[in-house]
């Protein structure tokens, strides 16, 4: 018997060691292929063969071990058929794509050469995962980011339009942003909807002052901006699309006013500041800009959030503002009353407004609305004309004045006495000429014609050479000077004269030719109306002859 593998003393003579051993220093060795079973030497068992006890040497081919009764390629390398062949590394070529395991890990067979699968790179020796969205890419290759992403910064930065979908840098993969309308969004995790929108309750929605224009959320259009075939969304806050232009809601304003960058903000009420006075519209209805604070304009008053209509002349008034009435009024018991020297233009106390009296002169009066002509005076024919005993002043009908009153002197063509017998002369009041006062130069006389101041019943009883004269007096005798006796010889027009003391009634004179021919009279003098003297002469002269 031969010896056998294992043992020793074999001296290198045929046959000396058992089948399918030799001799190999003195001890015999079983042979390429074959390991020591104990007596024999058996043929090594292939990878993916069963049989092995897993505790005798190479007992497996090379490269493959005993697991569970069966002889498996160690690590990196894969069976091969007949040997466990070394994994072909990603990046080599010799792959038929039917083998298993023939590539290294995380690689797989396409067209004959090994190559990393999906979010793997190829790291020389072995396919290494991919680095995650925001991770560090430092120094690594250039596909070395998972998909949807790239090294930016020596981090792995997602693409326009992807976000990392978990936010944490430790395992998120970039996928796409979620548009407008879509759903699956968190509301934690950053980008996770495109721009201009957020989550809200789990669906994206475009942010304020964007609509959702289907991709994207687009600028909404500003105030009197174009809108024609938009969504009706389409606009910016407080204003709507109404005939192709973005138009601001009632009470809201285009803030500046261009159509190009303005939003429809609310309206600046009365009292409040900050309008400019130059962009439409800033200020609420009826009200205007003023130095930088919105005021209601004429006839309007702040009634809080808008300007109302003040109340018309004789209009009701009871618990508004103080200047709830409309210009030239003011609200007394109640009721818009018109200030003194206005009056309501229409008189129904419903539409009128009160505006100055017409002054006496003055056209435009009607006759019908009370108190359009200023006090004293009347419309006439559409005239306003001081009423009886007064006269037109300018500005007033001004009472007449009684007689030795001051008057006005320059005041020309208006009768300013109240006596039609008196006049303006010397800014007094004096009777007229041929008038006299009645009751002496005082304002409780009326002017009276001289006429009245004529002597009567004139009588002359001739003499030799001389005549006595007598006369009825005047019944105003109070307001005579004196008498004057006047007298011609015939036809003559000149004569002479001789005056007597007011107190009598009769003259004796002297002086005059016998038998001659004398026509006698007799006048009153009057001293206290007029600046001059005046006369009257009696209606009575007498002719008489001289006695011879």
């Amino acid at each position: 018997m031969g010896i056998k593998a294992g043992e020793t003393g074999c001296t290198g003579i045929t046959n000396e060691c058992t089948d399918m051993s030799t001799c190999d220093g003195s001890t015999c060795t079983c042979i390429a292929n074959y390991y020591d079973s104990g007596d024999t030497c058996v043929a090594r068992i292939k990878a993916g063969e069963t049989g092995c006890a897993g505790g005798i040497t190479n007992e497996c081919t090379d490269m493959s071990t005993c697991n569970s009764g069966t002889c498996t390629c160690i690590a990196n390398y894969y069976d091969g058929g007949d040997t466990c062949v070394a994994r072909i590394k990603a990046g080599e070529t010799g792959c038929t794509g039917v083998i298993p395991n023939e590539c290294t890990d995380m690689s797989t067979c396409n067209s004959g050469t090994c190559t990393c699968i999906a979010n793997y790179y190829d790291g020389g020796d072995t396919c290494v995962a991919k680095v995650v969205a925001n991770g560090n890419c430092a120094g690594l290759p250039t596909d070395a980011c998972r998909e949807n992403s790239v090294c930016t910064n020596n981090k792995c930065t997602c693409n326009t339009g992807y976000y990392d979908n978990d936010g944490s840098g430790s395992s998120g993969v970039c996928v796409q942003r979620i548009k407008a309308g879509e759903t699956g969004c968190t509301g934690v995790i950053p980008n996770e909807c495109t721009d201009m929108s957020t989550c809200n309750s789990g669906t994206c929605t475009c942010i304020a002052n964007y609509y959702d224009g289907g991709d994207t959320c687009v600028a909404k259009v500003v105030a009197n901006g174009n809108c024609a075939g938009l969504p009706t969304d389409a606009c910016r806050e407080n204003s709507v699309c109404t005939n192709n232009k973005c138009t601001c809601n009632t009470g809201y304003y285009d803030n500046d006013g261009s159509g190009s960058s303005g939003v429809c903000v609310q309206r600046i009420k009365a009292g409040e500041t900050g309008c400019t006075g130059v962009i439409p519209n800033e200020c609420t209805d009826m009200s205007t800009c003023n130095s930088g604070t919105c005021t209601c304009i004429a006839n309007y008053y702040d009634g809080g959030d808008t300007c109302v209509a003040k109340v018309v002349a004789n209009g009701n008034c009871a618990g508004l503002p103080t200047d709830a009435c409309r210009e030239n009024s003011v609200c007394t018991n109640n009721k818009c009353t018109c200030n003194t020297g206005y009056y309501d233009n229409d008189g129904s106390g419903s539409s009128g407004v009160c505006v100055q009296r017409i002054k006496a002169g003055e056209t435009g009066c009607t006759g019908v609305i009370p108190n359009e002509c200023t006090d004293m005076s009347t419309c006439n024919s559409g005239t306003c004309t001081c009423i009886a005993n007064y006269y037109d002043g300018g500005d007033t009908c001004v009472a007449k004045l009684a007689i030795s009153v001051a008057c006005n002197s320059a005041l020309t063509g208006v009768s300013q006495c109240s006596d039609a017998n008196a006049e303006c002369t010397g800014n007094i009041c004096r009777c007229k000429k041929d008038y006299y006062n009645s009751n002496g130069f005082t304002a409780s006389s009326s002017c009276l014609s001289m006429s009245t101041l004529k002597v009567t019943s004139v009588s002359v009883t001739p003499g030799t050479d001389v005549v006595n004269v007598t006369w009825t007096p005047p019944q105003n005798i109070s307001q005579v000077a004196w008498y004057q006796v006047i007298w011609r010889l015939g036809q003559s027009i000149s004569g002479s004269s001789s005056t007597f003391d007011k107190t009598l009634t009769f003259a004796t004179i002297t002086g005059f030719t016998s038998g001659a021919t004398y026509t006698f009279n007799v006048k009153t003098f009057e001293t206290g109306s007029r600046t001059a003297s005046q006369e009257v002469e009696s209606d009575f002269p007498q002719t008489v002859s001289m006695s011879k």
